[in-house]
């Protein structure tokens, strides 16, 4: 099996979509969790930029406001812990805030995962077929996104060495803010103008153009595909006959564990760490053919 990143691009956003679909609907807990411990391990193996502290913390911080915020907001539950101002702040309320707020975190990882494997050439390989113009609207965001940071930082370096950008009085960091943020929207203006000039031009997405792609659909493309088939059938058959059902209000209540309950939460883990292990697989022929040489 190759890594999911040497996939076929229809491979990869069906393993993605099957990711995010049973993490954001699933509503169990403990799904929720593997979600979000094979979101943090595949995303620290393959975004170098997270592997810090300082790019953690804001997840953490993320997930405690969550927690603190939702039983200030929703006082349903039946078993009160303190009562402020007449309201009372439930066990329910908290423990819903904190699978709620490690829900959105997981997807977080996810999508940054998706952001490092769905480059833009594999959205318009995918895309391409069934809607060129989709295609091209993803693709552009996705490229937009990185050199809109790079050119706000040009020209904000550019203003600081002609004297307009200071930072000492905070009327002038604004006036230079505002003077940033024009000159980037409108930079953004034009290249998006001249990318659809130049794609028209070309003839992009007229009927009877040819396209050209990287990407062939093998046969290992083919059995990685059957395989999540597989994985996603189990899952999606315990979520419809209610053996992973979890309710927080107004009580908890668990459905009683099973075979297939149990069947579901082995197969969500091999679902979630299935990248991982294949990059681990990768790294370990690589290691093994180098000490051969």
């Amino acid at each position: 099996m190759p890594r999911l990143s040497d996939c076929h691009p229809l491979v990869s956003a069906f393993f993605f979509f099957s990711v995010l679909f049973f993490a954001m609907f699933s509503g169990n807990p403990v799904l929720t969790g593997i979600s979000l411990i094979g979101g943090v391990l595949f995303c620290f193996r393959i975004c170098p930029a997270v592997r810090s502290f300082r790019a953690v913390a804001p997840y953490c911080c993320f997930v405690l406001l969550v927690t603190l915020v939702n039983p200030l907001v929703s006082h349903n539950g039946a078993t009160p812990l303190i009562f402020l101002n007449g309201d009372p702040l439930t066990l329910e309320s908290l423990l819903y805030g904190i699978n709620l707020g490690v829900m959105l975190v997981s997807v977080f990882f996810w999508f940054r995962c998706l952001k490092e494997i769905m480059t833009e050439d594999k959205l318009l390989d995918l895309f391409g077929r069934l809607s060129p113009k989709l295609a091209l609207v993803l693709s552009t965001a996705l490229r937009f996104l990185p050199r809109i940071r790079q050119k706000a930082q040009s020209i904000r370096e550019a203003q600081k060495s002609l004297g307009l950008y200071t930072e000492d009085v905070w009327t002038s960091r604004w006036r230079g803010t505002v003077r940033v943020f024009s000159a980037t929207v409108t930079w953004i203006l034009e290249n998006a103008v001249e990318t659809g000039t130049f794609m028209r031009a070309r003839g992009y997405g007229l009927p009877g153009r040819t396209r050209f792609s990287l990407f062939r659909f093998r046969r290992r493309d083919a059995v990685l595909l059957a395989f999540l088939l597989l994985l996603d059938a189990g899952v999606l058959c315990a979520m419809i006959t209610g053996r992973l059902s979890y309710q927080f209000f107004p009580s908890i209540v668990l459905s009683k564990p099973d075979l297939l309950a149990s069947a579901a939460i082995l197969l969500f883990s091999v679902l979630c760490l299935l990248p991982v292990l294949l990059e681990g697989k990768e790294n370990l022929l690589w290691r093994f053919y180098r000490s051969r040489i």
